[in-house]
């Protein structure tokens, strides 16, 4: 492969340029498809207005002088950026600056191009992505810095260093021997926390410091925050430029260090054509399993580990067990790292708040949760739309094998609520309401994903292939969740009403808590039938929307 790579044609360059404007028509091809209905139509003019207004709100607090320090800003923007690139090294998330799509690779990769040329390709599409994405960090930064243009050029050079500096680190572990990049990327990744921490030493034993700031203010002073804030300060004062002098300074400097980053690459001419088609299949694989279930593809070595059977239960123990057996086999890594994130977040902010902020903050944080683990644990009937004629084959009614579909997600949802809120209420001495959240929780989340799946079944559409800018997906989405969230509060609005007139009249809590749960979990019962319903109406055999 490597070798029919050399035997460079000419006009190979210009060949690989009109690609690019190929996949430009190819993209607003796949954006007029989806406004060819007039359904595709009406969710695509909401999806626009929801994000003209999102947009606009921010871009009008720029306009009306309400921006940030740029001098504060200036103190966050290197350590963001140093995160990113920690995130790259110590990860295999670096891997993804060398992502084929499998027909790049069945077509690029043994055509008549060279590694330098497939080099400069990838980093050309890279740079066509990042210019979409710094759009929309521009928006959001301009309310902070007051300058979209300044913005835009400093989230496009630093976006763009990050995904630089993963594809040198991959050239260079086939260069240099993938054992000793390793070790290569650890000692950068320990040098530069240690570079970090090295100013935190001044606070040590010292209960001074009540708030992030304080902590950052520590870093910076330190000789590593001054050293790290040097190297980075191009994308720094691009971000923050207060003149447009400044900024073209700034900026070119910045795109110095990118295209230093890219001869590099150049000069080390590594031959990875055989990594990335294994990296590009098993990415390709992982994000058509990710937008099927929610999650990465499976992992191997939990393939043989067995689930424990649990009982028929007239068909909805047997499709629970399958479901269970997905979710066991398949890699939970993105909920544990957001689990991490909400109990941590949730324990500092805790840790100084009490009363309405407490129960304000685990409101927020359990909101979050359950907002974005929703749409990202899909084993339902979401996850099993291409085994959908199967499932209807089985010999078990349409309302089982519906429940027997939301078990699943709902008991997943159901425990990382349950520890995303233990520990700020035990903290703060309320660990009786612990249990009590719980039992609550599983009736709303069965009636979230009740309502979800009976949505998907009545208009069924494909995760596959969407972009952040097919308004009509996005448009379809949003629509979606606000029923969920009307429907959502009307029963627990009305479980609570009745419940709450319970206390009132016998004068007990226990009595309230007790019909309010019950009422829940009679929603949920009578919202089953419709869900059978409308699993029996799914026609396999139809066409289904993307």
């Amino acid at each position: 492969m490597g070798a029919a790579t050399q035997q460079t044609a000419p006009g190979g360059g210009a060949a690989l340029v009109y690609l690019y404007f190929l996949r430009m028509r190819a993209s607003l091809r796949r954006m007029r498809r989806s406004v060819a209905t007039p359904k595709g139509i009406i969710f695509a003019i909401f999806g626009l207005c929801l994000v003209v207004l999102w947009l606009g709100s921010l871009l009008a607090r720029g306009l009306t002088g309400e921006v940030g320090d740029p001098a504060e800003i200036r103190g966050y923007v290197p350590y963001a950026l140093v995160f990113f690139l920690l995130m790259a090294l110590l990860t295999s998330a670096g891997e993804r600056a060398i992502y084929f799509s499998p027909a790049e690779v069945n077509l690029l990769f043994s055509g008549p191009f060279s590694r330098r040329q497939l080099v400069l390709y990838k980093i050309g599409t890279i740079a066509m992505g990042i210019m979409l994405t710094s759009l929309f960090f521009a928006i959001f930064l301009f309310a902070q810095v007051g300058s979209f243009l300044a913005a835009y050029l400093g989230a496009f050079a630093s976006l763009l260093l990050v995904q630089l500096v993963s594809m040198f680190m991959v050239m260079l572990s086939e260069r240099a021997g993938q054992q000793l990049t390793v070790r290569l990327r650890w000692v950068l990744g320990l040098g530069t926390l240690i570079l970090l921490g090295s100013g935190l030493s001044s606070i040590v034993g010292s209960f001074e410091i009540e708030d992030p700031q304080g902590v950052l203010n520590a870093v910076r002073s330190g000789p590593g925050g001054r050293i790290l804030e040097g190297i980075l300060a191009p994308y720094t004062w691009t971000v923050t430029a207060p003149t447009a002098g400044i900024l073209a300074l700034s900026f070119m400097g910045a795109m110095a260090i990118n295209a230093a980053i890219v001869g590099a690459i150049l000069v080390l001419d590594a031959n990875y054509l055989e990594r990335a088609a294994g990296v590009s299949e098993r990415m390709y694989s992982n994000m058509r399993r990710a937008q099927r279930t929610g999650v990465a593809a499976a992992n191997p070595k939990r393939a043989g580990r067995r689930v424990v059977r649990l009982p028929h239960w007239g068909g909805v123990g047997t499709m629970a067990w399958r479901q269970l057996t997905t979710a066991r086999r398949s890699s939970m890594g993105t909920v544990i790292i957001m689990l991490v994130m909400a109990v941590g977040v949730s324990i500092f902010a805790s840790s100084g708040v009490a009363g309405q902020q407490l129960w304000g903050l685990t409101g927020m944080m359990v909101l979050w949760l359950t907002l974005i683990l929703s749409g990202v644990l899909r084993f339902d009937f979401r996850g099993d739309l291409d085994v959908l004629e199967t499932l209807k084959a089985m010999p078990f009614r349409p309302i089982a094998i519906s429940a027997g579909q939301i078990v699943v997600p709902t008991a997943v949802l159901t425990g990382v609520q349950t520890m995303a809120v233990a520990a700020p209420l035990a903290l703060q001495g309320h660990a009786v309401l612990i249990p009590l959240v719980a039992l609550f929780a599983i009736p709303v989340n069965g009636l979230l994903y009740a309502v979800e799946n009976l949505m998907f079944l009545l208009y069924p559409v494909r995760m596959q292939g969407q972009t952040s800018t097919d308004f009509s997906f996005l448009g379809r989405q949003v629509l979606v969740f606000f029923v969920k969230m009307i429907v959502i509060t009307g029963c627990v609005t009305i479980a609570a009403s009745i419940g709450g007139l319970v206390y009132v009249l016998s004068g007990m809590e226990a009595a309230g808590f007790v019909v309010a749960w019950c009422v829940l979990c009679a929603e949920l019962i009578a919202i089953l039938p419709y869900l059978g319903w409308a699993f029996q109406r799914f026609d396999p055999s139809q066409g289904v929307g993307d």
